[in-house]
């Protein structure tokens, strides 16, 4: 959803296509284009149109980068579990589930969650990377995507392009954490990423693990910031997690107030 009007390929069982409907209405109506195959309109009893279905399916989700697993645990379908399987060996990364037997707020809570673009920056020193792993898990846990250069870089890739790239994005629409520590604010990485971020007009979310000493021009761009203990724990970072939620949560009620 980088540049909007996304088109979003939803996996999904028949027999739940109402409340697929609505999850493909609320995507619409904040601007993007869902697909939805109903299996039902298609001909899938002889081999050659199982065939010919199984291929337009893979073609489909080779064109598509967003993907929504509808998911229902008391429901199996041979096809849907074909999509995901197939959507995964392709190595496609943006996949978000939504819990289908869930109520229907929840469910259309969730989808503006993910047009909401969730991705996070973590900026932060190399050696603090075990430090900051419950930072991650808890993120993550809450169905944020996290960037790291660990995560999301491949060898080949230009690094200073797709960190570039990743600070922008999460400029635009998501979050910028930088973490500070006693190793960080010796890191060019860190300040010249820190710097970069403060440009593009970033809302800059510091953590200072530690009590290090923070230069003034440091000081100066990241303001008032959290500050965790020196080993910090899942439940520390929670505590950072549920800022964004509170953050988040206003950018929802905006988005959806602005697109009636």
């Amino acid at each position: 959803m980088l540049n909007g009007e996304c088109w979003i390929f939803l996996t999904h069982h028949s027999q739940d296509i109402k409340k697929v409907r609505l999850i493909r209405n609320e995507f619409e109506r904040l601007g993007h284009n869902p697909l939805a195959f109903h299996l039902k309109c298609l001909n899938s009893d002889t081999e050659e149109g199982k065939k010919e279905l199984d291929s337009l399916i893979k073609r489909e989700i080779d064109a598509r980068q967003w993907f929504i697993f509808c998911d229902n645990p008391y429901l199996y379908s041979e096809w849907v579990e074909m999509e995901k399987a197939y959507i995964i060996d392709q190595g496609k990364d943006f996949i978000w589930k939504i819990d289908i037997t869930a109520d229907t707020e929840t469910i259309l809570n969730k989808a503006r969650k993910i047009c909401m673009d969730i991705e996070v920056f973590i900026s932060y020193a190399h050696c603090d990377r075990k430090k900051i792993q419950p930072l991650i898990k808890a993120l993550s846990d809450r169905d944020y995507s996290v960037w790291t250069p660990e995560s999301r870089i491949n060898v080949g890739d230009n690094l200073t392009e797709q960190i570039s790239d990743a600070i922008i994005r999460c400029a635009y629409k998501g979050f910028y954490i930088v973490v500070i520590s006693e190793e960080s604010i010796m890191s060019s990485f860190v300040k010249d990423e820190l710097a970069f971020a403060t440009s593009q007009g970033a809302w800059i979310v510091p953590v200072v693990i530690g009590n290090p000493s923070i230069p003034d021009d440091t000081r100066t761009w990241i303001g008032e910031y959290q500050q965790l203990r020196l080993n910090p724990t899942e439940n520390d970072f929670n505590q950072v997690v549920d800022m964004l939620d509170s953050v988040l949560e206003k950018k929802i009620a905006n988005l959806s107030k602005n697109s009636k």
